[in-house]
């Protein structure tokens, strides 16, 4: 009889699950006497027990709520400690319920500590029980009779003592503060660490970080734990926890886990808690384990522009910042350009986390923002990471009142969550081209011009910048760069950027100028430009720092022909004078464009001059890049060079009307389609230069590269056409002016019936303009004859002085006056092609790189004396 009642008597106990507590023995708390009907001394009900016999005693280590479909259910754990030498056997013991003004309450073991019936000796057993109470109970209300069976007295019942909740306590655990949990066989430690709501029109959202340490010997599958969101009226809202699917927790091993709920408006500014529990699948309940207070769910306040805001990621700490919002008017929408930046604050790397973004309006709308995302990219300790935000929202929205929303990725386990939310209350419209930013306080950053120049098959955006050193002492060139946006879009691909100026460091109130470049089909509509200022952040991101704009490109300033252009570059301060531009006849009716130039180094010291770009421009817009020769070689202070630009006209070219534009050359790094455009060159005083250009020109390394044109300039060349002179006197060649007279063509004869050719004869006058260090490339002259009754042709080259490439087998004009000069036109079967030897038409030719300029042309006799 005396089993079957206390076997009733343990059944009618709630129990959650057992766990060993060695800690626990010979520990001393205080006692609560039968007699005294017991006060709680301490806030917790963890610090009162009551003895069972001289050397064992119980205590209820917690007490939690946790509404359900069966109603409100108090799950309770109840320690049992015996420090005798023998078993206890706890068949003679129960624990009665009880609430308001007495009233009972049915209490049940849990099924994991059902079959738990003694304490072995020097041990401690953890029992788990729970009961469902009346919804308007509250934990202070909670009182728990221990009871031995006694059948000495009357009822049988003997009353041990009585735990009862503080008044003064309460079943949540403050907020951020620790508590132990005893789950199953083991001990977890939790925390809040960290909460954040945001709402919708609709909603709520609720993102938590919380703690989860194990303090216990054994390793715990943290995907047995459940949570809930429950608040002070015992609502209870689902929180998802399927980032813990998979999840072990070593012994002593910390992790801080996200967890997130969905909440009606209507809860949001009421405090709650969040509930952990456990599912008796056999019993059909769940057991709290313990609630810790999360403070009101009042949606935060946004961090403002540059402010600092912790979040975990994946159980990290990372602090996150949102930079300046650029937005810029395209139409009817707006385009938004923003840095966001994490700083991984702890001592390990970590993944990059899969992040989502959008700017939320004050009426709840939502525009998403993109960015790069690599894969296998990590957050490395103590390192900032820049992600660079672009997209577009309506153009009516006011941007400052909007937030913006940073939220982890929905995955294959998890649903989306968000981490933060940022002001964009600094959103800052862009500057203008001429305008300048302030950056890192020391450098003021202008946007002087934005152009487009021409390549061999598409074309560069080249953005030009001054940095000016504003502080009093020198600083180092900073390392900037920047992207460019057509029509409110990105420009992917390679940019680049390249300085102008040969310094390390800028000077006290000294400037540095630099440019930005990119590629763009020749095809693309450039109806609004912008360019957007950014520092590199690591070899792969840079933090965006200023926004430029401008409606159009910049107007490239137009040049008298007489007008001296001076690129003002440090280590390449260069005067540039046009000489003379042009457009001849080539062969083949062929048109070319001529130009030359003088360029004087202006450094005070000897130094390699910057290469020169140029390209002409019709009035339709039909653009012909040009070649322009360069100097290899260092040019002494104040030296001279005369530097040639030569290209062929395209059929559609209009020579009536355009335009030369000329600037300094820089490489873009790409190659041109394949064309002879190089030559090499040769300076007097036996120096030497080779020839490139702008459309096509030859490197250091021998390479064709495209070059790109910076800071130009026009000159009007409007229908400069110049037709072939019928005088060979004062020939303008290059550097060298060539009188040519007395021809006489004869065939070249072995014997008296063997022709090998034909003879040109003539006498010449050179002379040479020595004004020049230099002269970049060789010009050559060709001599062409074509019999006016066959049209039978015949060329033969020769050389200018003594030019360093000039073919041994050719002749070669030397300076001097009254010279004998002759050029032979070899071809065995001319006598079977020509027969009446009559008139013949002889043509001078400029040859220079790829192009044969005709400057002269005129009908002779054959066997005939010409003056």
């Amino acid at each position: 009889m005396k089993r079957k009642l206390l076997k009733n008597g343990l059944t009618a106990a709630t129990a959650f699950t057992m766990l060993l507590q060695p800690a626990l023995v010979g520990g001393h708390l205080p006692s609560v006497s039968a007699a005294s009907a017991v006060k709680a001394k301490s806030s917790t009900i963890a610090n009162q027990i009551v003895k069972l016999n001289a050397s064992s005693y119980i205590q209820v280590r917690d007490a939690q709520l946790l509404m359900q479909s069966q109603g409100l259910v108090v799950a309770y754990t109840v320690t049992v400690v015996n420090n005798s030498s023998t078993e206890l056997d706890l068949l003679d013991y129960f624990i009665r319920l009880k609430g308001k003004n007495g009233k009972i309450f049915k209490s049940s073991i849990s099924s994991a500590d059902s079959n738990t019936t003694t304490v072995a000796p020097k041990s401690s057993v953890n029992l788990k029980y729970y009961a469902v109470i009346d919804s308007g109970t509250k934990a202070t209300d909670l009182s728990f009779q221990i009871v031995k069976w006694d059948f000495s007295l009357p009822n049988y019942e003997r009353n041990l003592g009585t735990i009862k909740f503080p008044t003064n306590s309460s079943e949540k655990v403050a907020a951020f503060q620790p508590y132990t949990m005893i789950i199953g066989n083991s001990k977890i430690k939790g925390a809040l660490k960290q909460y954040i709501v945001t709402q919708d029109d609709t909603n709520g959202y609720v993102t938590i970080s919380f703690l989860l340490e194990n303090v216990g010997s054994s390793s715990i599958d943290l995907s047995t734990l459940n949570f809930a969101l429950q608040t002070d009226s015992y609502s209870v809202y689902d929180v998802s926890s399927s980032s813990l699917t998979g999840m072990t927790l070593q012994p002593y091993q910390r992790k801080i886990v996200t967890v997130h709920s969905v909440i009606p408006t209507a809860v949001l500014g009421k405090p709650a808690a969040l509930v952990v529990f456990s599912k008796d699948d056999t019993n059909k309940v769940s057991l709290a384990n313990g609630s810790f207070a999360v403070p009101a769910l009042k949606p935060v306040n946004s961090a403002g522009v540059g402010e600092q805001r912790m979040v975990y990621i994946d159980g990290t700490t990372v602090s996150t910042s949102a930079g300046t919002a650029f937005i810029n008017v395209n139409g009817d929408q707006s385009d938004v350009t923003m840095n966001f930046d994490l700083t991984n604050t702890s001592t390990s790397s970590i993944a990059m986390p899969d992040l989502d973004f959008s700017i939320r309006t004050k009426d709840g709308a939502e525009y998403p923002l993109t960015y790069t995302k690599e894969d296998g990219a990590t957050l490395l300790p103590k390192i900032d990471t820049t992600i660079s935000l672009t997209g577009q929202i309506n153009a009516a929205i006011d941007a400052t009142s909007a937030q913006l929303i940073v939220r982890k990725s929905k995955t294959d386990t998890d649903s989306s969550y968000v981490l933060g939310t940022y002001k964009l209350s600094g959103t800052t419209k862009p500057g203008a081209i001429g305008s300048s930013y302030t950056y890192d306080d020391d450098y003021s950053v202008t946007l002087k011009s934005i152009q487009r120049s021409p390549l061999s098959d598409s074309d560069m955006l080249v953005a030009e910048l001054d940095v000016t050193n504003k502080s009093n002492s020198s600083v180092a060139t900073p390392n900037l760069s920047g992207y460019f946006m057509i029509n409110g879009v990105k420009v992917n691909g390679d940019t680049n950027a390249s300085a102008l100026d040969d310094q390390l460091n800028i000077d006290p109130k000294g400037t540095y100028g630099f440019v930005v470049y990119t590629k763009i089909p020749y095809t693309t509509s450039v109806d609004n430009v912008k360019f957007v200022l950014t520092a590199p952040v690591d070899d792969k991101t840079s933090k965006t720092l200023y926004q430029f704009s401008s409606q159009n490109l910049s107007t490239v300033p137009v040049y008298q022909t007489d007008q001296q252009y001076d690129i003002q570059s440090i280590g390449h301060r260069t005067s540039v004078k046009l000489v003379n531009s042009a457009i001849y006849t080539g062969d083949k009716d062929n048109r070319y464009f001529f130009s030359e130039f003088e360029a004087t180094n202006e450094e005070a010291r000897s130094s390699e001059l910057t290469d020169l770009g140029a390209y002409v421009k019709d009035k339709n817009g039909v653009i012909v890049p040009i070649a322009v020769s360069t100097v290899s070689d260092k040019v002494s202070s104040g030296g001279k060079v005369l530097i040639t630009a030569w290209g062929q006209l395209t059929k559609s070219f209009d020579t009536d009307n355009y335009q030369l534009y000329v600037g300094r050359a820089i490489d873009s790094g790409s190659t041109p389609p394949a064309q002879d455009s190089s030559s090499s060159g040769s300076g007097s005083g036996g120096s030497g230069g080779n020839s490139g250009g702008s459309g096509s020109g030859t490197g250091s390394s021998g390479a064709t590269v495209d070059k790109i044109i910076v800071d130009p300039i026009a000159y009007a060349a409007s229908a400069n056409v110049v037709n072939p002179a019928d005088s060979f006197t004062n020939l303008k060649i290059g550097q060298d002016t060539v009188s040519l007279r007395n021809f006489y063509l004869s065939l070249n004869a072995t014997g008296e019936t063997i022709v090998s050719g034909a003879k040109l004869s003539f006498d010449y006058d050179l002379t040479r303009d020595d004004s020049y260090d230099y002269v970049a490339g060789t010009h050559q002259l060709e001599f062409e004859i074509i019999d006016q009754d066959s049209q039978t042709e015949y060329t033969s080259n020769v050389s200018l002085v003594n030019a360093d490439d000039s073919n041994a087998n050719q002749p070669v004009l030397i300076e001097g006056s009254q010279q004998d000069g002759a050029v032979n036109f070899d071809d065995s079967n001319l006598d079977q092609k020509i027969h009446t030897y009559q008139t013949y038409k002889l043509n001078i030719y400029d040859v220079y790189g790829d192009a044969k300029l005709l400057v002269a042309s005129r009908d002779l006799k054959w066997f005939t004396l010409t003056p």
